[in-house]
């Protein structure tokens, strides 16, 4: 009996260590659009090093005025849209009032 617990389990630990570690650089459901992403990097493979915003442009265009970038582990909500911007702020300027 004990002579197949450990490969199970050692085997269900690497499985779940695999699928955790390919979750990582997606974007979640509820996050905006954005370009595809690869398992552990997400979107930096794709990023310039130099004039990055060529490529921050192009994506506005394809993507709209407010899209996700995943760096990473990390995600980037990236506002192009001026008004979007102003919406943002003007909320968040109403909720710091103090009456």
């Amino acid at each position: 009996m004990s002579n197949i617990v450990v490969p199970v389990v050692l085997g269900s630990t690497v499985v779940w260590l695999a699928i955790k570690t390919m979750a990582i650089g997606k974007r979640e459901l509820y996050l905006p659009p954005g370009p595809p992403t690869a398992p552990l990097l997400g979107n930096l493979h794709e990023f310039p090093k130099t004039e990055a915003h060529l490529k921050l442009t192009e994506w506005a265009r394809i993507y709209g005025g407010i899209y996700s970038l995943k760096m990473g582990p990390g995600t980037a909500i990236v506002i192009t849209d001026v008004s979007a911007v102003k919406e943002l702020m003007d909320k968040r300027s109403q909720s710091t009032l103090v009456e």
